[in-house]
């Protein structure tokens, strides 16, 4: 796992490399069957690259899966791409990418169409938050998606914030003893 907080990725984790390796051949199918097959298998496989740390890659296919969301007006594909693309940014020390990405997704969630991606748009940004030492900020963005998440109901989705929130609170006593 790479150091941050509570950063997501597995360089040699072989089950993902094999993911990678059966979507290849697979992208090249949908591209020819189906816009919308093609876009969904781009985000994952961007996901997947990612995750291995495989950032050219990833980036390459998460941008085109921005633009081809854009371009088909799918509204929720974007805003999850958009979040997958802050998150590479994020991991590669891009801030200001990163963050504006992360407050894209998080406009685009305004629309019923997306409303389903804000809590992980904020959920990211308070993770990037926090490596920033903008602890405050972050705090707000957890608190908001815990809510959106236990609306949801979803027990491994409000786990993981939870997760971030108390992680976030070991930093905050252990700055505060600091001083």
């Amino acid at each position: 796992m790479s150091t941050g907080f509570l950063r997501q990725t597995q360089p040699h984790d072989a089950t993902l490399r094999q993911r990678l390796g059966d979507g290849i051949p697979a992208l090249e199918t949908a591209r020819g069957d189906s816009l919308q097959a093609y876009l969904a298998l781009l985000g994952e496989l961007g996901a997947v690259a990612r995750s291995l740390e495989e950032w050219d890659l990833a980036e390459r296919w998460l941008k085109e899966a921005v633009q081809l969301s854009q371009t088909l007006g799918d509204t929720a594909r974007e805003a999850a791409n958009l979040i997958r693309l802050g998150t590479l940014y994020h991991y590669r020390e891009d801030v200001h990418r990163g963050m504006l990405l992360f407050s894209q997704a998080l406009t685009l969630s305004e629309q019923p169409a997306a409303a389903s991606y804000r809590d992980f748009a904020l959920q990211h940004m308070g993770k990037l938050l926090v490596e920033q030492g903008l602890y405050q900020e972050a705090y707000q963005c957890f608190s908001q998606a815990l809510q959106l998440r236990q609306r949801k109901g979803d027990a491994e989705l409000i786990a993981s914030t939870q997760e971030a929130l108390h992680a976030l609170e070991s930093l905050l006593r252990a700055d505060i003893q600091f001083y």
